[in-house]
């Protein structure tokens, strides 16, 4: 298909000529941007650094076009701005630079039109210790939450963030058992591969990474293995014989 040209993971010379002449003869901001955020996502994915240099010039090249000026009035062009910015945010989060990507994910947030699309934001803030930024975290989840138009937390990835970001916020605050409920909701809807319980139909590629997947499992265990502690103390207690009260006779 002629519009599949910025599909392909190969780069080189000729590519990045054929990607110029494409954008140049591409009308309206949104046309460009959107081949470039798809073009920079596939380079990226192939994992080949120099490939990952290259999506993250394309990005670039997103936020800094010439008309970025009316995605402040263009909800189409500010969809493609944040989504460009939350792209950069993500790939900086994955090199390990967790600074740059709060920095991109603010970005994206300031350029969303559309209210409780914090998410993001939110479950980036969610793994620190700050408690200024636990706050911020638990109001952009509270504002995800409350929306619905349109509804933030209709796609199975998005709830699973959203649980995921709500365990590790309260397990930072020493609520345990509250963080263990949001671990099972956040493992219970990445086993149930995101079903659409309206169409009973799957709705998107709903799944938790090892690692994440390893750490709510941990939540879960540190709170049943509290529970046990707790349950065999108060055992302990009950089958304790009392002492008889001191000039007590038999």
């Amino acid at each position: 298909m002629a519009l599949d040209w910025y599909r392909t993971p190969e780069w080189s010379e000729q590519d990045e000529l054929r990607l110029k002449r494409r954008l140049a003869a591409q009308r309206g901001y949104s046309g460009r941007a959107f081949a470039l955020r798809v073009k920079a996502s596939i380079l990226e994915k192939t994992g080949d650094p120099r490939k990952r240099e290259i999506a993250e010039r394309l990005l670039r090249l997103v936020v800094e076009d010439q008309e970025l000026e009316l995605a402040r009035t263009s909800h189409a062009i500010a969809c493609e701005v944040s989504s460009a910015f939350d792209a950069l945010g993500r790939m900086a989060d994955r090199a390990g630079d967790p600074i740059r990507a709060e920095e991109y994910f603010r970005q994206a947030q300031s350029f969303s039109l559309t209210p409780g699309t914090g998410l993001t934001l939110a479950f980036h803030l969610a793994r620190s210790d700050d408690r200024a930024k636990l706050e911020e975290a638990d109001r952009l989840l509270d504002e995800v939450e409350a929306t619905k138009t349109p509804p933030q937390l209709l796609f199975a990835t998005a709830r699973i963030r959203y649980a995921v970001a709500r365990a590790r916020i309260c397990a930072t605050r020493g609520a345990h058992g509250r963080a263990a409920e949001f671990a099972k909701v956040a493992l219970g809807v990445a086993e149930a591969g995101g079903i659409d319980s309206f169409k009973r139909k799957p709705m998107d590629n709903a799944s938790l990474e090892p690692e994440i997947a390893s750490e709510m499992l941990a939540l879960v265990e540190s709170a049943n293995q509290t529970v046990q502690r707790t349950g065999a103390s108060r055992s302990a207690r009950e089958k304790t014989p009392t002492s008889p009260a001191a000039g007590s006779r038999r």
